[in-house]
């Protein structure tokens, strides 16, 4: 049950934060696929680091970015980045 609710996160939270960040679908999935290598690979430094389980080390990762893209989501102007207002 937790690989599940482990994988479902690491498939949705790097493609919310691209989400909060583009507005057209292009954008999103290269963006959401740049945070997916980020996620995993700062996941797997921070875990060999302080010898913690990878899994859940990568979901807190993949979380602290989506919280970064929702403070970062809209410019001062009300629009998102690469697209039209919201």
């Amino acid at each position: 049950v937790v690989g599940i609710v482990m994988a479902i996160a690491l498939l949705t939270l790097p493609a919310a934060a691209a989400g909060r960040l583009t507005t057209r679908l292009v954008p999103m999935m290269v963006v959401a696929a740049a945070l997916c290598a980020v996620t995993t690979t700062s996941g797997l430094a921070l875990s060999y680091r302080w010898d913690l389980p990878t899994g859940p080390v990568d979901v807190m990762v993949a979380a602290g970015l989506y919280l970064l893209a929702l403070v970062l989501g809209r410019t001062p102007w009300g629009r998102r980045l690469g697209g039209s207002p919201a």
